[in-house]
């Protein structure tokens, strides 16, 4: 989700050479058309995906004009999904998946219930950690269930971080250092999330020397 301040041209202009290149990677989340109120991939099958991107240029705010760039085409091949994924993915899909957005916590907790070991269950678990009204220590339960597996990449930085917060102010100093420091060795982490955790260790070492 973009909040309103992402749509809007930088306050500076930045210049670039001609012939300018770069590259990033992100992870895109394909899931629901609105507009056309269907899934964006309802079914197995071969998709093509083409990236559209809209920019600003000119000197300054007031010359700023939009363009767009769109990207080549990509063939994605989606498989049927297993059987073991099904249940996961009918208590992921709407409207449980905005059970995080009310506060209802049954859809997650259905997940880890039946299929603790799917993919899904990960997903599940941080959401539960971001339920409202879950009380810390139920909190840091859902984060250590989770960074002890493999994490997903979208969410591994932001469990951390949260986990070694919660430790922090739990007075869990060698905890809150030991997951922190995770942070700075994932590459694909944000360079925001490695700034926030040399924040979070810098202020754990001086809360621990009281």
């Amino acid at each position: 989700m973009l909040a309103p301040g992402d749509w809007l041209p930088p306050a500076t202009a930045q210049t670039y050479p001609a012939g300018y290149q770069f590259e990033t990677e992100t992870d895109l989340l394909l899931l629901y058309d609105v507009r056309a109120g269907e899934y964006v991939i309802p079914e197995a099958g071969r998709y093509e995906v083409r990236v559209r991107i809209q920019g600003f240029e000119g000197q300054n705010l007031a010359s700023y004009r939009p363009f767009v760039l769109k990207s080549n085409t990509v063939e994605l091949p989606v498989g049927p999904v297993p059987d073991d994924m099904r249940f996961a993915l009918s208590r992921w899909t709407w409207p449980w998946q905005a059970s995080l957005v009310i506060g209802s916590k049954d859809g997650f907790a259905a997940i880890l219930s039946v299929v603790p070991d799917s993919s899904y269950a990960q997903y599940a678990r941080y959401a539960l950690s971001q339920c409202p009204n879950v009380p810390i220590a139920e909190q840091i339960t859902y984060l250590k269930q989770s960074v002890e597996r493999i994490l997903p990449s979208q969410i591994a930085d932001l469990a951390l971080l949260q986990l070694g917060e919660l430790l922090r102010q739990q007075q869990d100093y060698e905890g809150s250092r030991s997951y922190t420091q995770r942070v700075l060795a994932l590459s694909r982490a944000p360079k925001g999330s490695h700034r926030r955790a040399a924040e979070l260790l810098a202020r754990v070492a001086r809360e621990d020397k009281q």
